[in-house]
């Protein structure tokens, strides 16, 4: 490949798809032109499947519709390290293998255990987690609960997600036990707090997660002891070239530990308070890495002073017409607008590294990025001016961001002015 001068501009166009093809694989030190990796690099997004139920690992909030956790961060950083854009495909654990083998997306994250079924339709990443199951019941009746043979008796009454491994292990494990399907898998725990439930059968990470979350009201059953062991993975196509781009990128990850700081962060994330202010910040950097590829297909600037200057000034009076102090939307922004940059400048640094020429197709910065970051950045205004702004400011001051493998510095000056807001 011709070498890159100091700018990063490219002479070739976007009809050069082999090109572009070839950067993409260089970077993995993957010889050959692989389908799905092809197919990828001429979308120019990578699909992603994922339940959107599995905290640590997924989350998918209605409302804003942000998508938040552990492996939805590693599906940011592999699409940021291929340079496409990363679209979020809802699937659900009893049609995962349906969708996987139909090509609805091409990987699946979300805390997804390696199972001698899913092997048969599809290939795993290198592990990046290692789990097993226990029991999740109300604290005051864990002791009742807290064994195989305990929970395997008649007139025990446990509740599982339908589809996935937590109700297989619980036919498997416990057939004299009265089994029930709670179809939502964020609602399945009110099911044991209201009594309705003596025990949910899950994996460890999670039992641990919602003991966390309902500190006093439910425990994990010795949650270092599972009932079994089984490693966590990324689902990938069937398609031996990506299997190995996808594990020379991931197994370094998961080698320095970075992936498991990911998970501890998530684990520990705010959750219960699910902070308005902290899933705009993730939506809003999420969206730069669009922006950061336009800037490089165009040769445009980084930087880009004035179009601040005149964004702060209208995020001003709207923060004034609402009664936000001009200091604290000035403030606010101020921070956002330097994560963004640095979120950029990093992109650009990896893309360097890789010797990249034109990266495959981003959306338009006038007519689809802009868009979109005006609507969150009217969002986060009126979230500025909400009466419980300093709790949500509280909760989210340590929470984690989705961008944190791709740039540390930027989700650091991200948060930064949250403590000013408490």
């Amino acid at each position: 490949m011709k070498s890159r001068t100091s700018s990063h501009r490219s002479t070739r166009t976007v009809r050069l798809l082999p090109a572009a093809l070839i950067a993409v694989l260089a970077c993995f030190a993957v010889s050959a032109v692989a389908g799905t990796l092809e197919d990828v690099a001429a979308r120019g997004v990578l699909r992603v499947g994922t339940p959107g139920d599995y905290r640590p690992y997924t989350d998918h909030d209605a409302d804003s519709g942000a998508w938040r956790g552990a492996d939805i961060e590693l599906a940011r950083a592999l699409a940021a390290r291929l340079a496409v854009s990363v679209e979020f495909v809802p699937t659900t654990w009893a049609r995962l293998q349906e969708d996987a083998t139909a090509g609805r997306f091409d990987i699946a994250v979300g805390g997804i255990s390696i199972t001698p079924d899913r092997r048969k339709i599809a290939f795993f990443s290198v592990p990046h987690a290692t789990d097993g199951k226990t029991a999740l019941a109300r604290c005051a009746a864990l002791d009742a609960f807290d064994t195989l043979r305990e929970l395997n008796r008649a007139g025990t009454r446990v509740v599982v997600n339908p589809g996935g491994t937590n109700e297989a292990f619980a036919r498997r494990r416990l057939p004299r036990s009265t089994l029930a399907v709670h179809r939502d898998n964020l609602t399945v725990f009110d099911e044991i707090i209201a009594g309705r439930a003596d025990a949910m059968i899950t994996d460890a990470v999670e039992a641990r997660l919602q003991a966390a979350m309902h500190p006093g009201v439910l425990c994990a059953a010795h949650p270092d002891r599972p009932f079994d062991r089984s490693d966590k993975a990324l689902l990938l196509p069937r398609d031996a070239a990506f299997k190995t781009a996808v594990d020379r990128w991931l197994g370094p990850l998961v080698r320095r530990g970075d992936v498991r700081d990911a998970q501890r962060r998530w684990l520990s994330a705010p959750w219960a308070a699910a902070p308005d202010i902290l899933a705009l910040i993730d939506a809003r950097l999420a969206v730069m890495s669009d922006v950061a590829r336009y800037k490089w297909n165009t040769g445009g600037a980084i930087e880009d002073p004035a179009r601040e200057r005149e964004l702060l000034a209208t995020l001003v009076r709207e923060g004034l017409s609402r009664g936000v102090p001009a200091e604290r939307t000035e403030a606010f922004f101020t921070a956002q607008f330097a994560a963004a940059r640095q979120l950029q400048h990093d992109l650009f640094d990896l893309w360097r590294a890789q010797q990249r020429e034109k990266l495959p197709s981003a959306p338009d910065l006038q007519r689809q990025i802009r868009p979109a970051l005006d609507a969150l950045s009217a969002r986060m205004v009126a979230v500025l001016a909400s009466t419980d702004l300093r709790e949500q400011a509280r909760a989210a001051r340590q929470g984690p961001l989705s961008e944190q493998l791709l740039s540390p510095k930027a989700v650091q000056l991200a948060l930064a002015p949250l403590s000013a807001l408490e």
